[in-house]
Order: structure tokens, then C-alpha cells, then sequence
């Protein structure tokens, strides 16, 4: 194997490492929702439809809704979450929230969640296995070839 194939495989574990650690940031979120995360049903309080600049000048339009809601504890939160403007509100002026109980800004409506990020960690995992299986491989590979040479 010559260097540059080496430094090729090094590039691409280094690339899938930095992408593991990035997904694993936004599946931690996730993570605490699923563990932590309780439901209640909120008050709506307001909703609008707000426009987002995001980086060279690029729009998008999003849902802001208000809401409110008690703690198990009976502590009152009043919090928002921006959701796609065909986001099904229902007529009753309530929605179901997910929330970490103690955690302020911590709360987002019922089924908004990131699970692309979660999906592509996994994703992340199986590629770092991979790679380190080849590399033990490669470690552990002493020169000779697995097959018998056939005497003839």
C-alpha cells in the first residue's frame, strides 16, 4: 500500500470522526428528549409566521407558536417553537409539548423532532466500525497471503 492510498483512508476516517462528533451533538438532544422528556398539553398563546435570515442572505419563512404550560412540579413555562408554516394547529387552542422537566427553553411541540441527525450518527458508528476493523486488519496482517500456494 504506497502513502498516498494511506493518507486517502487516514482523510476519510478523519472526515467520518469530525461528522461523528458533529451528529452526536444534535442526537444528544434527542437523546434527552427520549430520556428525560415528559408530555403535557399546552395553552396556545400565540402564533405567527416570522421570516429567518440564514447565512448569504437566504430567507425562510417558519411557524413561531406561543404556548404555555405547567411542570409536573406546578412550576408555569411559557415557551415557543418554530415549526413548517403547514404545521396542523388544532382549533382548540391546545397543543401536546414535549419537555425536560427543570430545564428553561427546553420544550418543543409534540413530534417535532430531529431524527435525520440520529439516523446519520448511526450511520457515523457503522462507517468508524468499519474502518477500524480494517485497520486492525492491516495492523495484524504480518506480509503473508491468507491462500497456500499450490506446489506443482
Amino acid at each position: 500500500m504506497d502513502q498516498d492510498e494511506e493518507l486517502a483512508k487516514f482523510k476519510w476516517i478523519l472526515v467520518v470522526g469530525i461528522a461523528l462528533i458533529m451528529t452526536g451533538c444534535y442526537s444528544l438532544n434527542e437523546l434527552r428528549y427520549a430520556v428525560w422528556g415528559k408530555s403535557v398539553e399546552a395553552k396556545v398563546t400565540g402564533a405567527k409566521e416570522v421570516t429567518n435570515r440564514g447565512r448569504r442572505g437566504r430567507t425562510s419563512t417558519a411557524l413561531r407558536i406561543d404556548y404555555q404550560f405547567s411542570e409536573a412540579g406546578g412550576a408555569s413555562r411559557t415557551e415557543h417553537d418554530e415549526v413548517s408554516t403547514d404545521w396542523p394547529l388544532s382549533s382548540d387552542g391546545k397543543v401536546t409539548v414535549q419537555y425536560i422537566p427543570g430545564a428553561e427553553s427546553s420544550s418543543r411541540l409534540l413530534g417535532h423532532s430531529n431524527m435525520f441527525s440520529v439516523y446519520l450518527f448511526l450511520g457515523c458508528i457503522a462507517c468508524m466500525a468499519i474502518a477500524v476493523y480494517k485497520v486492525s486488519l492491516y495492523v495484524n496482517d504480518d506480509g503473508r497471503s491468507s491462500k497456500k500456494r499450490r506446489r506443482t
